[in-house]
């Protein structure tokens, strides 16, 4: 845990690095994108498993 949240986080793949913003940076920065978390979120609470 920290006090203040990063800006950017780095992703790894395949041996690569990638900075990303934090999902709840990007929820709130980008509509459609909020859109889909919240689609995501609540499936999951619905008990269902597939995004």
């Amino acid at each position: 845990m920290c006090d203040d949240l990063p800006e950017t986080i780095e992703v790894r793949h395949a041996g690569r690095g990638y900075r990303v913003v934090p999902l709840a940076e990007l929820e709130l920065t980008e509509p459609r994108a909020g859109d889909l978390l919240r689609r995501y979120r609540d499936r999951q609470l619905a008990g269902g498993r597939n995004p």
